[in-house]
């Protein structure tokens, strides 16, 4: 399933929980391609996805969907979306792709909406930063930085045997009405989870912790090791 705009640009909505037709026609020739809008049209006319679907990513009212359906439908040979009365968006100025040139390097990880927000105040030159980020990434891949590469993380297997290790945490949590939480100190054997041993002191100290952990080691260890 193609998710072409992003959920961060959805319009703010007014009574219906959408916005006017008016600004649906301008943000429609800015954020979709015809192909994109007739494969979403394709898709909920055959039930692949749902009018809530559809409409979330077209970012439109279900009325708008689905005159849209209507017209897609009738006119499939020669379907375009005609909301805007063509397309008027004029070619990329040269000085606002040197910009990209210059710009874009100095970003980690890159930010296209600030990339927007600068072609529009230094040049004039409006376009949504999806727009914007597709565009960058199809003619200069070269100048976008990629984050560092960061070590999967490990993960820890479980131990073998009982009593290998134990892990040993407090809990700090309202366990019963009161005008202060409890702390309960909890110790639990890594292989079996098996509660060992639990105890609730007035403060989350390193002696209380210290203390409960001699008195559990003191009771169960030696008896271990006996065995």
């Amino acid at each position: 399933m193609m998710i072409e705009p992003s959920s961060s640009a959805l319009p703010r909505s007014r009574d219906n929980g959408w916005v006017d037709l008016g600004l649906l026609k301008k943000q429609l020739a800015k954020r979709l391609t015809n192909l994109f809008l007739q494969q979403i049209l394709q898709q909920f006319n055959e039930g692949l996805i749902d009018s809530t679907d559809a409409s979330f990513q077209l970012q439109i009212g279900h009325t708008q969907l689905y005159r849209l359906r209507t017209r897609f439908l009738s006119e499939r040979s020669h379907f375009a979306a005609k909301l805007s009365g063509g397309d008027h968006w004029p070619d990329w100025p040269p000085e606002a792709m040197v910009f990209l040139k210059e710009f874009l390097p100095l970003q980690k990880p890159p930010n296209f909406q600030l990339v927007a927000d600068e072609l529009e105040t230094r040049f004039g030159f409006k376009r949504h930063r999806e727009s914007v980020a597709a565009f960058a990434r199809a003619h200069f891949p070269d100048f976008i930085c990629q984050p560092e590469p960061r070590p999967k993380a490990r993960r820890r297997w479980e131990r073998s045997r009982i009593d290998e290790l134990w892990q040993h945490d407090s809990s700090i949590h309202q366990w019963w009405p009161a005008a202060a939480k409890q702390t309960l100190l909890l110790t639990v054997d890594d292989h079996s989870r098996k509660l060992l041993c639990g105890v609730f002191v007035p403060t989350d100290t390193t002696w209380n912790h210290f203390a409960h952990f001699r008195r559990h080691f003191e009771r169960d260890a030696f008896a271990v090791h006996d065995a």
